[in-house]
């Protein structure tokens, strides 16, 4: 979140506190894993949007007393581990080992298993309607080969941001691709 274009932790690191609203978070783990009087460890497993210093905060209201966070080391961000980390020697070593193949970055969204003239037509640029879809962001994939993330709305699907073209199926294949009634959806 932001205050005036400024993120929040930025304050904090300065020393100011921001009055934030509440908001819903769940705590899925919370785990001490050291205590050495005056200092302890956590492991906190938690969903987005989860104030790890609000979290202390509140935990040390609780107790009675304040708490100070002096470190914090996240390792797990929308699916990416800290232990998939690379040093820069080693990107530099061996850049192409260092890539992570591009569906990774959308691994939390659902897919959005397209036709081929369907997966023609959105990686064209084209609007394309498609019925019984809930509106939201989805990963297209054509045959299990993810292309792109497009954005349905009103029973319309299109283009954010594609990768891949589909190439162009037969246009024999046309007429009864068009007409099938899309279900192709993969949570």
């Amino acid at each position: 979140l932001k205050v005036n274009g400024k993120k929040l932790y930025q304050y904090a690191r300065q020393g100011i506190e921001i009055e934030r609203e509440p908001r819903p978070v769940v705590i899925h783990k919370l785990e001490l894993l050291d205590w050495d009087p005056p200092y302890f460890r956590l492991a906190i497993g938690c969903s987005k949007g989860t104030y790890i210093r609000t979290l202390l905060e509140d935990i040390a209201a609780a107790l009675g007393t304040a708490a100070h966070m002096t470190f914090l080391l996240r390792t797990r961000v929308d699916g990416f581990l800290l232990t998939e980390a690379r040093t820069l020697e080693e990107v530099e070593a061996d850049p192409q080992a260092a890539l992570l193949p591009p569906e990774r970055a959308v691994q939390e969204l659902p897919q959005l298993a397209a036709t081929s003239w369907q997966a023609y037509r959105i990686t064209s640029g084209v609007a394309t309607t498609v019925r019984k879809l809930a509106d939201g962001t989805y990963a297209l994939c054509l045959d299990g080969v993810f292309l792109g993330v497009v954005r349905c709305g009103a029973e319309k699907v299109r283009p954010l941001k594609i990768l891949h073209q589909a190439p162009r199926p037969p246009e024999e294949t046309r007429e009864e691709d068009e007409h099938e009634d899309y279900q192709g959806f993969n949570q």
